[in-house]
């Protein structure tokens, strides 16, 4: 699929390549100038976090579910870009800003475990048995894009 950016001079639509490229022309007075956009590089970063999360490289906090003490490392950067709530708990002067491990009491480990897979994947898989789980932490969490999935599996029934 082809993706420009929106700007008001020409634009000439080179097409999209094999490579997941997409690039478009803009004359101006000063010459020509070539914009390019890849259709795939966010995917691919994000399954680079995910390979990182899994192999436990670079993670710089660990998560724990209220419910237990099974633990999370995972990124700071991919929690708070993802969520409201954690980029408020490390760039808003809280306390946890500064901790490497951080129990979440209003989260259990489904929910928590689905929340992060989520973040690092895009991809959620729902059941009768996770569903409140899952419902409960995309909330406490302020995950929208969970909680509007968990709101179709229970419109889809």
């Amino acid at each position: 699929s082809l993706v420009e950016e929106e700007d008001p001079h020409m634009k000439v639509s080179l097409g999209s390549s094999d490579m997941g490229v997409s690039a478009h022309l803009q004359s101006s007075k000063t010459g020509t100038t070539r914009f390019f956009t890849s259709n795939t590089h966010s995917s691919v970063v994000l399954q680079g976090f995910d390979q990182l999360r899994v192999e436990g490289l670079l993670c710089d906090v660990t998560l724990v579910p209220g419910d237990g003490d099974e633990v999370f490392p995972v990124h700071r950067a991919m929690m708070a870009s993802a969520s409201d709530y954690f980029k408020a708990m490390f760039t808003g002067g809280m306390k946890e800003q500064d901790l490497m491990c951080i129990k979440l009491h209003g989260v259990n480990k489904i929910g928590l475990k689905k929340i992060i897979d989520f973040i690092y994947t895009a991809k959620l898989s729902l059941n009768m048995d996770n569903l409140q789980d899952t419902l409960e932490a995309a909330s406490f969490l302020q995950i929208l894009p969970v909680l509007d999935f968990c709101k179709v599996f229970l419109i889809s029934g």
